[in-house]
């Protein structure tokens, strides 16, 4: 099972994704409205080709939850915010999400890190809480997603 941690622009397409395309699914988010309109069958923001795909992913079995769940994959996309005065991205979320994955992840559980953040943010905020925990057998990969909004369902499945 992938349990993917934030159900915006790209979190969502991407869990919608690999669950039409079979893989048993989860997607996470804190906004317990997000959760429940998710739950209720409507998508909460249009693009092209996501109803289809929510349609599919629907069939499949997806899930949504306010609950990070146990299982073998975690996918970490999660808002990166912009601080314009700094001219740096805020990694406060990924590193928020990071740590409850941490809580609850299996021994070996894959996290990737989806957001977009630099190979050094990795390095300073997250790598740190796994040896923080003790955690050197969670496997951690940093693969930001490069989407051009307005056309991901598209991206997702020609990238």
């Amino acid at each position: 099972m992938v349990n993917v941690i934030g159900l915006g622009y790209i979190g969502l397409p991407t869990a919608l994704m690999m669950a039409s395309h079979g893989v048993e699914v989860v997607g996470t988010d804190y906004n317990e409205e997000l959760v429940a309109t998710l739950n209720a069958g409507k998508t909460t923001f249009k693009e092209e080709g996501l109803d289809e795909l929510f349609a599919d992913a629907l069939k499949s079995g997806i899930k949504f939850s306010t609950d990070y769940q146990v299982c073998d994959t975690y996918i970490v996309s999660v808002p990166t915010p912009y601080d314009k005065l700094d001219k740096k991205i805020d990694p406060c979320y990924v590193v928020a999400a990071c740590k409850t994955v941490l809580e609850v992840a299996p021994e070996g559980a894959v996290l990737v890190v989806e957001s977009t953040v630099s190979p050094n943010t990795i390095d300073r905020f997250v790598r740190p809480l796994l040896t923080e925990a003790g955690r050197g057998d969670v496997r951690l990969v940093h693969a930001p997603e490069r989407i051009i909004p307005g056309n991901m369902v598209y991206e997702l499945l020609h990238n």
